[in-house]
């Protein structure tokens, strides 16, 4: 399984690359998950109820499931291009925060491996 992120980043591409060079290593049967996900909205509000940075439950946009649809695809076609055959890949869009989908998704998928990208942070001392 490998999640994608919302713009296919250099590091993505290094995680997507790395992902293939794996798969052309074997002769087990697989399926790559490609997963994006969409972000929930944030609300930031002074009323009575509700505390700063509420997250509401709305509804994506069609223009966010489009992207996330041209992202997964153009990911896709990346991998099919490097011989992964498209029946053994599988796009993936979920909406909500990004490390819960990601791990709800390996779960229901029983994936035996999860890559995910760092957008270059790295861990302090």
């Amino acid at each position: 399984m490998l999640g994608v992120d919302a713009d296919l980043s250099p590091h993505t591409l290094y995680a997507l690359q790395g992902v293939c060079d794996l798969i052309e290593q074997t002769s087990s049967p697989f399926t790559l998950l490609l997963v994006t996900v969409i972000p929930l909205s944030h609300v930031v509000t002074h009323y009575p109820g509700m505390y700063s940075g509420h997250v509401l439950p709305l509804d994506t946009t069609t223009r966010q499931r489009n992207d996330a649809a041209v992202l997964l695809r153009k990911a896709s076609l990346l991998c099919q291009q490097r011989g992964i055959h498209p029946d053994n890949i599988q796009e993936i869009t979920r909406v909500g925060l990004a490390a819960d989908e990601l791990a709800r998704v390996a779960r229901e998928e029983q994936a035996s491996l999860v890559v995910v990208g760092t957008r270059g942070a790295l861990l302090r001392q």
